[in-house]
């Protein structure tokens, strides 16, 4: 191992960004593997208050159960709501999809069937194909 000569702590590593004797690289270089499973992050609201609270609670629990039914083989790996005493109700899930696109294509079909049984203009749907990770540079606590 290669000891930096800025180093302070006796690890050999002095944690700065892009310091020739570590190897550390400047900021915005990174090189952690990409995660290759696309991502769909579906939204849905009620800030236009069509609904009852009720009527909501059973959007985002109907919704919730499309993404928990196996026969569209996505896994929840996010879901966040608005902050409680905020004037805008949303909810948002982060799904891992399915390599095979037909379970997709049904998924999509039933989440428009949904947005029109709860009388919704549109629920959101934004799809990554590629994740990457940044991994930290330098040192840490």
């Amino acid at each position: 191992m290669t000891t930096c000569p800025h180093d302070t702590d006796g690890d050999g590593n002095c944690g700065r960004p892009g310091c020739q004797h570590c190897g550390n690289q400047f900021p915005g270089e990174y090189d952690a593997a990409p995660q290759t499973q696309p991502v769909a992050y579906v939204s849905i609201g009620n800030t236009d208050n069509k609904l009852t609270q009720a009527q909501w609670s059973m959007f985002v629990d109907t919704v919730r159960r499309l993404f928990q039914d196996p026969e569209h083989e996505v896994q929840i790996v996010f879901e966040g709501f608005a902050h409680p005493d905020s004037q805008y109700q949303n909810a948002c899930w982060g799904v891992l999809l399915p390599e095979r696109r037909s379970p997709v294509e049904a998924l999509r079909w039933r989440l428009a069937r949904i947005a029109g049984l709860y009388r919704q203009d549109s629920i959101a749907w934004a799809e990554a194909q590629q994740t990457e990770f940044i991994a930290p540079r330098g040192k840490t606590a």
